[in-house]
């Protein structure tokens, strides 16, 4: 074979070489192009099915949500009277436990104070605004208070014997520190005097304040009381005495004096001292500024 016919053969086993080398390399990029694609596809029906899941998984915990949402009551207190509504708001018969009451503003706002033994019939009473005077078991209801205090009645304010002033739609309020005794100390007080103003009316919450009298500092923040719900009980062991309700209801001169925690002989006598012959009884007020005003004389109403 001659020179010409070796490199002939040389260059064309070149080209063969070439031809089978390149294919092979074609060969191994398309099958790594099948692997990533059928890698991406795994990937992404694992992500489609993973946010399926996720998907479902939110849905029962919203539809879980909902089942353990609290059923409200939103018509026991119900006003529609065009005034203030006060109602007495326990399902206790004893004058011990007379001390919870609601207040509803002519617009609906709905004040729940010292709430004990709270009517759940038709779910938990809402309520836009609870106060809590003290500690005393008597007038913080657990089963009421816990949905509210972590917060899961929406749009609802709790102040507990607390030193402040806010406001909830139409009602302002103002804690004033107080005494379940005696003698009062601003820097220790053990109850909370609790003023509502609403619908041009100063309503005011005694709690279970027990003072020999109100300080001058009290009497300002209170001003001009024209609804007073405060203790008529002569319970000397719980810090009470009539006297004590005497020289308080002097120094308000409130225009409707109505009990927290009574007894009849007590409310008997403390009327008679204050000269206070317009006695009432009922299951709800009704008042407006205008009734107040167009009022002669102390009155005492007894909510049962």
């Amino acid at each position: 074979m001659n020179g010409k016919m070796v490199r002939r053969v040389q260059m064309w086993s070149m080209v063969v070489i070439l031809g089978v080398w390149m294919t092979g390399c074609s060969g191994a990029v398309n099958d790594q192009e099948v692997n990533s694609r059928t890698t991406e596809n795994s990937a992404q029906q694992s992500q489609d099915k993973q946010g399926e899941a996720n998907g479902t998984n939110n849905k029962n915990q919203e539809a879980q949500k909902e089942e353990e949402a609290v059923a409200l009551d939103t018509t026991t207190l119900n006003n529609d009277s065009g005034k203030t509504m006060i109602k007495l708001l326990t399902t206790s018969k004893e004058t011990a436990r007379h001390d919870s009451y609601a207040i509803v503003s002519s617009k609906g706002t709905v004040i729940i104070a010292d709430p004990n033994l709270v009517p759940n019939t038709n779910g938990l009473i809402k309520a836009d605004i609870v106060t809590i005077s003290h500690t005393h078991p008597d007038h913080s209801d657990p089963q009421f208070l816990v949905p509210y205090l972590k917060q899961e009645i929406e749009g609802s304010r709790v102040s507990r014997y607390k030193e402040e002033t806010f406001t909830v739609n139409d009602v302002k309020v103002t804690g004033i520190p107080a005494s379940h005794s005696s003698e009062f100390n601003p820097a220790n007080p053990t109850d909370m005097i609790y003023l509502f103003e609403v619908d041009g009316l100063r309503i005011a919450h005694f709690g279970d304040m027990a003072q020999t009298e109100l300080t001058e500092e009290q009497l300002k923040a209170l001003g001009k009381i024209d609804v007073s719900i405060s203790v008529f009980s002569d319970a000397g062991g719980f810090g009470f005495g009539k006297d004590k309700t005497v020289r308080a209801l002097e120094q308000l001169k409130p225009a409707i004096a109505m009990p927290g925690h009574y007894e009849p002989e007590t409310v008997d006598y403390i009327l008679e001292k204050l000269k206070i012959e317009d006695r009432t009884e009922s299951d709800t007020l009704f008042v407006s500024r205008e009734d107040i005003d167009s009022q002669s004389g102390w009155r005492y109403m007894l909510l049962k």
